[in-house]
């Protein structure tokens, strides 16, 4: 009777164990879904700076065509070791460890990341710390390749420095003769008051009126423009 308790035990702690496994291996089946469905990249490290996953849609903006060759390597030797003027970016001073080295999210946008033949592309990514049973244990670092806004974002402060330019040069323009309607009509009103009558300065004092609000529209054109 012991025995067949015993056995009746060990078959139940069995089912349940592959019920576990079972469970597990569907979520695990879940995720890998996720990760190789979604266009981002998408990366884990461990509390060393070492590469746990990666996902194609990742591996593809990186150039590579599996993750065996980044598995359990230093992704910020491989990936991210240079700035994006050039100069070295040491690995104690990388913002993306900072989510596990710091416990906190990181998102930037200021960054390259480097491919397989040695080009870089502008990106931005977010970088979380990744927890197991409230102790940090890496990171996980998701990243898209921002080229083309970066372009658009040039090509926009490009026109808004043509326009800033010629909205100066007008208003400088046209400064000038804008004083000169100003001068002349004030003029009038002190040198030939008596022979212009009432209504010729009243005219006059339109004109010199509309003269100063196109002086303060220039002035306003020039501090936009400054």
């Amino acid at each position: 009777a012991l025995m067949l308790l015993f056995m009746a035990d060990l078959l139940f702690v069995l089912v349940q164990r592959r019920k576990t496994e079972n469970t597990l291996t569907e979520s695990s089946l879940k995720t890998r879904l996720l990760l190789n469905s979604t266009a981002e990249g998408i990366y884990g490290l461990d509390l060393e700076g070492n590469c746990t996953f990666f996902n194609p849609a990742g591996l593809k903006l990186l150039g590579y065509q599996g993750e065996s060759k980044l598995l359990g390597r230093n992704l910020h030797k491989i990936i991210h070791h240079t700035r994006a003027d050039g100069s070295a970016y040491p690995a104690d001073e990388c913002r993306i460890c900072h989510a596990y080295l710091h416990n906190r999210k990181i998102h930037l946008d200021d960054e390259v990341l480097w491919r397989k033949d040695g080009s870089s592309f502008p990106v931005e990514y977010w970088s979380y710390p990744l927890y197991k049973d409230k102790k940090t244990v890496g990171a996980v670092v998701s990243f898209l390749d921002i080229t083309e806004r970066k372009l658009a974002e040039q090509k926009l402060k490009a026109v808004n420095e043509e326009l800033d330019a010629f909205v100066y040069t007008v208003s400088h323009d046209l400064r000038t003769p804008i004083s000169a309607v100003i001068g002349y009509s004030d003029l009038l009103k002190d040198a030939h008051r008596e022979e212009l009558g009432e209504e010729a300065m009243e005219l006059v004092k339109i004109i010199e009126q509309q003269g100063e609000k196109m002086a303060m529209i220039v002035d306003d054109l020039l501090a936009l423009a400054t």
